[in-house]
């Protein structure tokens, strides 16, 4: 073997061993390292499929920096290494793949139209080579959390319900990869404001995520924010707190205080923190969740909206009803470009502005 590749395939293991450690700067370095020293003259698909596993490792780093158009922009690479090949059974299984994580960084970059293609590309392709079901499953997952995103909840059970059933067929119903349907048929759940069906989905998820052989450290303080949510949603705030906090300080361990993910739960603080009266400690953590939040995604994207209509909500409530105000016509604006007017998170947003511009003028 030259040493050019096995010197790849080395940098590519400890790239993978510090993405697992949650050193991503070390382990994007090591990835282009790993890229770099791999041998450009072989045309075969086995040398691509090589290459498009590190590309994938690329992208992983990036999707976890939140740099979620790097991340797209790696995976469209990979997609149009593999695109080059003739149809077969292993080449659309790792298109499959890629399209799968491609469909799902454009979901999360608010891009749910080209996120929708990528997936159902992926769909098609894993049901026609028929012997990878966790792929097809894991492109209905997506497309579950892409309805789900989209206010199609509908048809987000549906392809839930299509992952599972092929992870449980395939591996049994105590498999750790049902975690995270688990986790995600929660948060659907959660949204539409049924919170005791959503608890024992998430608290099942933890078990079986911390059942695993490596438990996902990831994947649990994912799911404890959910269950934070799902907590609060029952009026059981120190449970709540308790698990955000809990969650919080894992994100931080992982990935430092600045992440995405830190944010998320900064979020979630600030919304319990408000509905049980802490307005002060809502107000501190809103503001850290709005900073993290717009450095990390931008100014436009839909979780930018989010945040704004529920700080809006706690100005409001402060008495500052007149910021309140411009903090909904923000959110709005947000929703409406993302979304149209009749999606739901647009109405919630536009009926709560009504309500406060009517109370103001009072």
């Amino acid at each position: 073997m030259p040493f050019g590749r096995m010197r790849a395939r080395r940098l590519h293991r400890l790239a993978l061993n510090s993405l697992a450690s949650g050193d991503m700067q070390r382990a994007g370095l090591l990835a282009e390292q790993a890229l770099r020293r791999l041998p450009t003259n072989d045309p075969t698909l086995g040398h691509v499929i090589e290459r498009v596993t590190m590309i994938l490792t690329l992208a992983s780093v990036a999707d976890a920096s939140r740099h979620l158009r790097e991340a797209a922009d790696w995976l469209t690479e990979a997609a149009t290494l593999l695109e080059d090949f003739p149809n077969s059974a292993i080449r659309d299984t790792w298109l499959a793949e890629v399209l799968t994580r491609l469909g799902d960084s454009l979901r999360q970059a608010g891009h749910h139209g080209e996120a929708l293609e990528a997936l159902r590309h992926a769909c098609a392709l894993a049901e026609q080579n028929g012997t990878e079901p966790l792929r097809t499953a894991g492109a209905h997952n997506a497309l579950g959390i892409l309805a789900k995103t989209t206010g199609d909840y509908p048809r987000a059970v549906h392809h839930y319900a299509q992952a599972r059933l092929l992870i449980e067929t395939t591996l049994g119903t105590d498999a750790p990869e049902l975690a995270s349907l688990h986790h995600n048929l929660a948060g659907l759940l959660h949204i539409q404001g049924l919170y005791l069906k959503a608890e024992p989905e998430i608290r099942t998820a933890l078990e079986l995520r911390r059942g695993g052989r490596l438990p996902d450290r990831a994947g649990i303080a994912a799911d404890l924010s959910v269950l934070g949510a799902v907590l609060a949603g029952q009026g059981r705030f120190e449970e709540a707190k308790q698990s955000l906090e809990t969650a919080l300080g894992m994100w931080e361990s992982l990935y430092g205080p600045q992440h995405y993910e830190v944010a998320v739960q900064l979020h979630n603080l600030a919304s319990i923190h408000q509905e049980a009266g802490d307005l002060d400690a809502a107000n501190v953590y809103f503001v850290r969740a709005l900073d993290i939040k717009e450095r990390t995604l931008g100014g436009s994207h839909v979780e930018i909206g989010e945040v704004l209509c529920n700080f809006a909500s706690l100005r409001c409530e402060q008495g500052f009803t007149a910021e309140g105000l411009m903090l909904y016509a923000k959110a709005l604006a947000i929703f409406e470009a993302c979304f149209g007017p009749d999606h739901p998170k647009t109405q919630m947003c536009a009926g709560r502005r009504s309500r406060a511009a009517m109370a103001i003028s009072k």
